[in-house]
């Protein structure tokens, strides 16, 4: 995989004896910064990635669950998303999961500046915020009540409920204000960060990130719990998570319902089926940078100090293959114009 930019060396990593074997190249150019990257896996192998841009753009490269299903007996041939990272900082350089010959996983690095420190963030006035609060489970916020500028939910301490709403769903309500049965997740089964949302739908637009989330941990592997996998595999009149278009954040706290998060679950671009609340209590958000990676010098390339995302694809180290941590390969700074990906692709 090759980082390009228009006013710096390209960032390269390839592994020790793969190259060979690679029967698939995909080039991509940016025209505004990524901010976001998802990996997917065949077996157990990073086989693509879908990169998406500032201004809207996406880019498939490799396989992904966009591609038809490959030969292969796993996962029924399909592309499985597996880890998605939001960039809070400008793309510098990655760091790969490999073996001898493939790559595995994926985290970037990139610049460390103020403007991905973990600050609360609230919706615009006039944004679909209002909109959401109709549709709340128990939702009002008084007047006064929260707004969540210096308090936040706890990555590491919160607890859910999920939920379909009766207006869509047509089943009984077992709340006035038309809510249907919830499915209960304790603290035990809840993610360190919110990447999971992504694997659970693929499909949809992500309005919370992990800034949202005091103490929490994007470096941690995340994936849905299991009761929330089957609740929404299952969404009423023949849907799945598959066709969910968008996932909408409300900050709740301070309401007189106590701290919470409301997750608004919608399909076809703006029909609301129900929702995820995250429930806890909130906590003083404290700014701060995930984990830091080691300066490192890759042939003339400087390293620097930068933070890192989530991995993509996944951390398979000291396997059978004898998997394990490559350098992280960045760049104090630059322009990023283009990806590069080669690989040895499921036909």
């Amino acid at each position: 995989i090759t980082l390009g930019f228009a006013d710096a060396p390209d960032v390269r990593f390839e592994t020790p004896q793969g190259m060979p074997q690679c029967n698939h190249i995909a080039e991509v150019r940016f025209t505004s910064p990524v901010v976001a990257i998802e990996g997917f896996l065949q077996s157990v192998f990073l086989q693509g990635l879908r990169i998406t841009e500032a201004n809207g753009t996406i880019h498939n490269v490799g396989g992904t669950d966009a591609s038809p299903p490959c030969n292969n007996k796993s996962h029924g041939g399909r592309f499985t998303p597996l880890g998605r990272c939001s960039m809070g900082g400008a793309l510098v350089g990655l760091q790969a999961n490999h073996d001898d010959y493939t790559i595995k996983g994926l985290r970037f690095s990139m610049e460390a500046t103020g403007a991905q420190m973990g600050a609360a963030t609230t919706p615009p006035p006039g944004s679909a915020k209002s909109e959401q609060k109709a549709a709340a489970p128990k939702a009002k916020v008084e007047a006064g009540g929260g707004g969540g500028t210096t308090r936040q939910m706890n990555a590491l301490s919160y607890h859910m409920i999920a939920g379909y709403h009766s207006s869509y769903s047509g089943e009984k309500a077992v709340q006035a204000d038309g809510w249907c049965a919830w499915t209960r997740l304790a603290s035990r089964e809840c993610p360190p960060n919110v990447d999971w949302l992504q694997t659970l739908f693929p499909n949809a637009r992500i309005d919370i990130t992990n800034a949202q989330l005091a103490n929490a941990k994007p470096e941690a592997f995340s994936k849905p719990p299991s009761a929330l996998v089957d609740k929404f595999s299952r969404i009423p009149h023949g849907k799945s998570a598959a066709d969910v278009t968008h996932v909408g954040f409300e900050d709740q706290i301070g309401s007189k319902w106590g701290d919470q998060y409301f997750l608004k679950v919608e399909i076809a671009h703006g029909k609301f089926v129900g929702g995820i609340v995250i429930q806890g209590k909130a906590v003083d958000a404290v700014a701060s940078v995930p984990s830091v990676l080691a300066p490192a010098v890759i042939g003339s390339i400087a390293g620097s100090a930068s933070s890192t995302t989530a991995w993509v694809g996944a951390d398979f180290t000291d396997d059978q293959w004898n998997t394990r941590h490559g350098p992280t390969v960045s760049r104090p700074g630059g322009t990023l114009n283009r990806l590069v990906f080669q690989n040895t692709k499921f036909e």
